[in-house]
């Protein structure tokens, strides 16, 4: 979910609205995407840190957690 692993929070998946469903299709999709947006919000200077970081340093702002964390045998682990 982009909330936590974007930058930019999006409102739909594709440019085909008719097709995909979207946010406002029902009233508990309305409810969860709002909540959602409040937690992108709430995460808005630290992400910021991580673009500021991105373009001084050339890492990625989305970084996977072996970036962080390059010793722990978890973050290591291959999810697959």
């Amino acid at each position: 979910m982009n909330t936590f692993s974007d930058m930019i929070m999006r409102s739909h998946p594709s440019c085909i609205p008719d097709d995909q469903f979207q946010i406002y299709d029902s009233v508990e999709a309305i409810q969860f995407f709002s909540r959602m947006v409040k937690v992108h919000v709430s995460l808005a200077d630290y992400k910021m840190k991580l673009m500021q970081e991105a373009s001084e340093s050339g890492s990625p702002a989305t970084r996977s957690m072996m970036m962080h964390f390059p010793h722990d045998a978890r973050a290591r682990q291959d999810s697959t």
